[in-house]
């Protein structure tokens, strides 16, 4: 994604960045949401509802070109089988703390619906240092 541009999104993700906290080293740690919309997950009954199982991958670039480790996590999105319809226009929020250099940065968000196989890469660039300081 970051050495291409490749962008590709078929999952809809939506990425929100918020407020930072600067760090004694001159860093700063990130507020980050990531917004899945479950319409186009793949969920799978459970018994008391379904749920789908969502893979993220996460790395940043620095203007000089220096990439982040790429951070793995999963993601379960579940659904109680009461609110089964009704949840296909909802979204499932995640939200992670990034540790990031001044300056301008690319954000590159990676998803795997572990069931369909589905991939999304969604690239968002930003200026840490110039969003809203807690």
């Amino acid at each position: 994604c970051l050495l291409y541009g490749y962008r590709n999104n078929p999952l809809g993700l939506e990425m929100t960045l918020g407020e930072f906290e600067k760090m004694e080293n001159g860093t700063y740690l990130v507020n980050c949401r990531v917004d899945i919309p479950h319409r186009e997950l793949a969920f799978i009954p459970d018994g008391e509802g379904s749920e789908a199982l969502v893979r993220l991958f996460v790395a940043v670039e620095d203007d000089q070109g220096v990439l982040s480790p790429v951070r793995e996590t999963s993601v379960t999105v579940r659904r109680p089988a009461e609110e089964e319809a009704a949840a296909r226009g909802d979204l499932h929020s995640y939200e992670m703390r990034l540790l990031m250099a001044r300056g301008r940065q690319t954000l590159v968000i990676g998803a795997l619906d572990d069931v369909s196989c589905t991939t999304s890469f969604f690239i968002q660039a930003c200026e840490v240092g110039a969003l809203k300081e807690r």
